[in-house]
């Protein structure tokens, strides 16, 4: 077995970088012009947000309930319709960008797929219309009906505030998923609750909410929710809306099939890209990480997708050299 050195998770993280080409530059420039415009548009927007409140009555929690949950089931369905384009299109912009060549379900045989699909579509609407709604009322019942968050214009983040503790969030979250979906790799879960997800071998968007749901509250709605908790009123709730609208995208992203070169998150050092997570899906194997590398490594959870890219590599030198 090939020992990990510190020199080895350099090279493979530099050589990530490399590989994108000119996306690197685009990514990193995105990433900076989003991050020096959110405090902007944090003071635009969010004075509009206060009014909406006082006009209408709104109790603060229900307008982070309301506006969360209608938000993110209307941009969960939008980012996969964009996809859904994508898929059609096949355009070689976006097709150099597909993790494997395998084709889509919908081309082996369409039968079965629309029968996936509609049970793939009855699962969402029941995680996102009776689960969320359970848990968001399970919350209120625990710690009250008063805002977990800040409200004020006074306290909306500057970029250095907003990046700190949305980078606190994704590494805490991280965490806690990882740990649960290692836990669901286990024979008992994975058989009884797990399993369900792994329906889709070869991933596409519209898979990253088609999970039990005691998937998706324990692996996928609780690690999301406690570092926000956790923060409370020192995380404004402008700061909490967005990090659940990059959650949002990253996971549908991150199921897509795609791993474009100018996506700015997937230039976080050790980021768990797409291409790694759809090795999970294809090999049912490893890489059980959501967001970074860092748990993987440290129990080497990742030697097999290292060995099945060496490999591919290695062939595909022996290729161009005959």
């Amino acid at each position: 077995m090939e020992k990990i050195t510190i020199s080895t998770l350099l090279q493979r993280e530099l050589k990530r970088y490399s590989d994108r080409g000119l996306g690197l530059i685009f990514g990193i420039v995105w990433g900076l012009l989003l991050l020096k415009f959110v405090p902007p548009f944090a003071r635009f927007i969010w004075p509009i947000a206060l009014n909406f409140i006082a006009q209408y009555e709104v109790e603060r929690w229900k307008f982070i309930f309301y506006f969360t949950w209608l938000f993110n089931c209307t941009w969960y369905f939008f980012i996969n319709l964009c996809f859904c384009l994508i898929y059609k299109l096949e355009w070689k912009i976006f097709e150099r960008s597909r993790v494997h060549n395998e084709p889509w379900p919908w081309k082996v045989n369409q039968k079965e797929w629309r029968k996936q699909l509609n049970k793939t579509l009855k699962v969402i609407f029941l995680n996102n219309f009776v689960i969320i709604p359970s848990l968001v009322l399970m919350q209120a019942q625990i710690f009250g009906t008063e805002s977990t968050y800040s409200f004020e214009i006074e306290e909306l983040p500057d970029a250095k505030t907003f990046f700190l503790q949305t980078t606190f969030c994704m590494l805490l979250e991280d965490f806690l998923f990882t740990l649960s979906h290692r836990l669901l790799h286990i024979p008992f879960f994975y058989k009884r609750v797990h399993k369900q997800h792994h329906q889709y071998n070869i991933s596409i968007g519209i898979c990253a909410e088609y999970a039990h749901p005691i998937e998706f509250v324990f692996g996928n709605s609780i690690p999301f929710a406690i570092p926000c908790l956790i923060l409370g009123r020192k995380m404004h709730a402008f700061t909490y809306l967005l990090w659940n609208v990059y959650r949002v995208a990253n996971t549908v992203y991150g199921h897509s099939g795609y791993e474009f070169d100018w996506v700015f998150s997937d230039l976080l050092p050790f980021m768990a890209t797409a291409r790694y997570h759809d090795f999970h899906h294809s090999h049912n194997v490893g890489n059980y990480s959501g967001s970074f590398i860092f748990w993987d490594i440290i129990f080497e959870w990742n030697k097999d997708y290292y060995k099945h890219y060496a490999k591919i590599e290695q062939q595909s030198k022996q290729t161009k050299t005959e």
